[in-house]
């Protein structure tokens, strides 16, 4: 079993381990045969003092109280990833959203892709399992070396129907929420019939490797 651990500053970009101590935040990824299997967010600031968010992905052979135990306290908020299933090199996870006082905030579904990007989550409330939000993202690599590029996030309502597409990363205009015709106007090379994964909030988990 290899153990590997990856420093990230805010920006996403490799850091040491000796960095992190000039900076108000970074993250801790720590891989387990190069599988994710928790992420640590780390933040301090002199008007809220320390906070920490960690996403901890479950094996079937862990005991959930066990890990909130391990990870919750009054600084951290926890997010469980568990119960994974996997097709066409993509794997569905179910979550569910500790906050710092150890409550249960929400929790849903998420999908992620061979390069353990989120590529589909869906938010429920966490008495109700009311539908909260639901999207699916698409990645596209404009810089090299890039893996990780948000080109547009596809936002669904309740029903599960398409209501809109975000440019979180301001790439294609002013960083506003598009119409599905201006989006595709604005890139041309995204020919939407040939990509039916993203017409629809389900199915969660892809019927094909290429979405």
């Amino acid at each position: 079993m290899a153990i590997t651990v990856k420093y990230l500053d805010d920006y996403g970009v490799n850091i040491t381990e000796q960095q992190c101590s000039i900076l108000e935040g970074y993250s801790k990824i720590t891989y387990i045969d190069n599988v994710i299997k928790k992420k640590e967010e780390f933040w301090h600031s002199r008007r809220f003092g320390e906070s920490k968010f960690v996403e901890y992905f479950m094996a079937r052979s862990e005991n959930k109280q066990d890990v909130l135990k391990a990870y919750s306290d009054s600084k951290t908020s926890c997010f469980l990833v568990f119960n994974d299933r996997s097709q066409n090199g993509f794997t569905q996870w179910d979550f569910e959203h500790y906050t710092k006082a150890g409550i249960l905030k929400w929790k849903g579904n998420r999908v992620y892709d061979s390069a353990q990007r989120l590529v589909m989550y869906c938010d429920l409330d966490a008495n109700t399992e009311t539908f909260l939000n639901g999207a699916k993202i698409l990645y596209d690599n404009w810089f090299s070396n890039e893996s990780s590029h948000i080109l547009a996030r596809f936002e669904y309502d309740y029903a599960g129907n398409l209501i809109h597409v975000a440019d979180p990363e301001i790439r294609l205009g002013d960083g506003d929420l598009m119409t599905l015709d201006y989006f595709l106007m604005a890139a041309p090379d995204f020919l939407w019939e040939q990509h039916p994964y993203f017409h629809s909030l389900t199915p969660y988990l892809p019927d094909s490797p290429e979405i």
